[in-house]
């Protein structure tokens, strides 16, 4: 055969000779497998039509490509379909290799056991997704040596009669159904993704197996009616398959996401904006835990302004056919449960096999990822990582470092320099309108790991005021104190927050101080950002911070101040903002009037001022601090942070407010 080219967007009829491939007319591909006797192997995408055929020579045989979809209309207005086109390929008897991508086609009727005609076929791999429409009856595939296949709950029958099978890679989705390996005693190698290590029936009698590969899926803690068929889990888009299906077909209305972690708050986003009812359940008193809890109340907020039932401080004890009960007694209606909490990682199979076992309770490893065992290496969520900035052993479930982990042990497989420097824990997510983002240590970290630290709080925004798109970006910068070293970051916000947080991710994996940060040249366009970028500008009130140059509340704090009338407290907002809304208690006096008015401001009594977002309130601070005020304190986030702050507490727990009317943004 001679060599194939890449006909991808071709727009003429194009032709191979001898011996007719395929032919590409305006964008659309039609096979002609009958008129092939050559072909060995051959490869089915359920792609796109339009993206046309990709054509590879590959050792000695030829691979194709044929991209197909059943959301595209194939030929005389009629859905495709791929039972056609396989009881084509079972003509081409000369077949030894057959891929076959079956992502989104469960509107076809799939005959995969048409393809035991082919009586040289030795490699067939059924991959991409959901599909219960087929069933594969393997006792019909006995010459097979290398199967991979998407497990399902409908899929595989007879799958130990695979006598003959030398390489198996299987995706298991169902927990309870079985692989039977019996009679499997040819396997060399096996890669298990997403699989409970129980349903590895007759394993044992792989006497020839060289390789094995199984990433274990995380265990569930036991909850009174977690396996109802109305309780799901969510690790790949097959589960987000079957989860909507599920909905779809019931015409369920009220869903439960249990857990407030980035799946489960991602997760509630998308249901409520298909129209469900949604309420999130978390043990803990926030949602989202690596953010600090100042931080994460606008995030309570969002929710709450979107319908969102948000339940904190309580947890799942028991699921029933339309409803939850928690652990305070209430009940939630809801008839459908997502599960978001309690994965353990699943070490047992480590433990099993004699692998020692960290102090957070995950795999321990070496700087190469190697375990007890140096032949046997483990990465992801089951591991143990080093923190990068505390030293310390934790543990770390985010897809970023996972890929580097992999990437550093196929080098240190390969004989290459391997350098694990540990991890800081940047992440980032979108809730509705905002954005969030987070790195390195956090408030509680810095407590837990013993470190001496202080923070910077600002509301800047994230380009230049007049730009009819600036947002306010909530910004919090924690460093170490002496040093100034930069420990971490938090933004959260409706404007460009992930990049600023990379910076600091980046400052922070350089060992960086406040004055390095301070000096960091970034770009600038009024569009974009400011000139004094927020990364930069938090340096600067980090510094002032760290050379006592004057001192500040947190917002934690204020309302004890203020019940307890600890303080004065001075707003130095213009009239008109003070009577739109103020804290209770609060003494107007104006930026614009308070060097006519000091001797209204006491010495011998604590003062705190703020204003909207704590810059004119800085300005006044100062000026009080050289004439000689020694008393007076700048409050973080001033009158924006402190509505953000409270606002979600207020409205969900009755409590009385300390603000008479809240400002959640810099618009008028």
């Amino acid at each position: 055969m001679e060599k194939l080219h890449t006909l991808a967007g071709a727009k003429e009829s194009t032709a191979f000779t001898p011996g007719t491939l395929c032919a590409i007319f305006k964008g659309i591909v039609i096979m002609k497998y009958e008129l092939v006797e050559d072909i060995k192997s051959v490869t089915i995408k359920s792609i796109y039509l339009d993206e046309g055929l990709k054509a590879l020579k590959e050792n000695n045989y030829i691979r194709l490509v044929y991209k197909i979809s059943y959301k595209t209309e194939y030929t005389e207005n009629k859905p495709y379909n791929i039972k056609n086109e396989i009881q084509k390929i079972a003509k081409c008897k000369q077949i030894e290799e057959l891929i076959i991508d079956i992502s989104h086609l469960t509107e076809n009727t799939i005959c995969i056991n048409e393809l035991s005609k082919l009586p040289n076929l030795k490699i067939l791999c059924l991959i991409g997704g959901y599909c219960n429409k087929y069933e594969v009856d393997f006792s019909l595939f006995t010459n097979l040596e290398e199967v991979e296949f998407d497990w399902q709950k409908k899929g595989i029958a007879n799958f130990d009669k695979l006598t003959n099978l030398k390489k198996a890679r299987i995706e298991e989705y169902s927990q309870k159904n079985m692989l039977p390996f019996r009679n499997c005693t040819k396997l060399e190698k096996l890669t298990i993704r997403n699989v409970v290590l129980q349903n590895l029936e007759g394993i044992e009698n792989c006497i020839s197996l060289k390789y094995l590969s199984i990433i274990m899926c995380g265990k569930l803690r036991s909850i009174k009616g977690i396996e109802g068929e109305n309780v799901f889990t969510l690790r790949n888009n097959v589960d987000i398959e079957v989860f909507k299906e599920y909905l779809e077909k019931n015409g369920i209305k009220d869903v439960s996401v249990i857990g407030g972690g980035f799946v489960g708050i991602e997760c509630a986003e998308s249901l409520a904006d298909f129209g469900y009812n949604v309420s999130i359940v978390e043990a803990q008193n926030q949602i989202l835990m690596p953010f600090d809890y100042d931080m994460v109340q606008i995030l309570h907020k969002e929710l709450y302004d979107h319908k969102i039932n948000l339940v904190l401080g309580d947890s799942l004890t028991e699921i029933k056919k339309n409803e939850i009960v928690l652990g305070s007694g209430k009940t939630i209606k809801s008839q459908a449960v997502l599960l978001s909490i309690g994965i353990a990682p699943e070490t047992g199979l480590a433990k099993d096999c004699g692998l020692e076992i960290g102090k957070t309770g995950a795999i321990l490893v070496n700087q190469h990822w190697q375990t007890s065992d140096p032949h046997i290496y483990a990465i992801g969520d089951a591991i143990e990582v080093t923190h990068f900035l505390t030293r310390q052993k934790t543990r770390l479930a985010m897809a970023g470092p996972t890929q580097r982990q992999a990437r550093g042990v196929a080098d240190h497989i390969m004989g290459r320099t391997v350098k694990n420097k540990g991890v800081i824990g940047s992440g980032c997510i979108k809730v509705f309108s905002m954005n969030a983002a987070r790195t390195g240590l956090s408030e509680r970290e810095c407590i837990a790991a013993g470190i001496e630290y202080d923070f910077a709080y600002l509301i800047p925004k994230d380009k230049v005021g007049l730009m009819p798109d600036a947002n306010a970006i909530p910004f919090k910068l924690i460093f170490e104190v002496p040093s100034g070293r930069i420990l971490g970051a938090q933004s959260v916000g409706e404007g460009n927050i992930d990049k600023r947080i990379d910076v600091i991710a980046a400052m922070i994996t350089m060992n960086a101080t406040l004055d390095d940060l301070k000096e960091l040249e970034l770009c600038y366009s009024p569009i974009f950002s400011n000139a004094k970028d927020v990364t930069n500008m938090a340096a600067l009130v980090g510094l002032n911070l760290l050379n006592g140059e004057y001192e500040q509340v947190r917002l934690p704090e204020v309302r004890k101040i203020v019940e307890n009338k600890e303080a004065l407290i001075i707003d130095c907002r213009e009239e008109n903002e003070y009577e739109a809304g103020h804290i209770e208690g609060a003494v107007n006096i104006p930026l614009s009037q308070f060097r006519d008015r000091l001797n209204e401001i006491p010495k011998d009594k604590p003062v705190v001022v703020h204003c909207l977002s704590s810059q004119r309130s800085y300005m006044v601070t100062r000026d009080l601090r050289n004439r000689g005020w020694t008393n007076v304190k700048n409050m973080v986030g001033s009158f924006m942070g402190l509505s953000l702050f409270e606002y979600f507490n207020d409205v969900t727990s009755g409590r009385k407010p300390i603000i008479t009317n809240y400002k959640f943004n810099f618009k008028a």
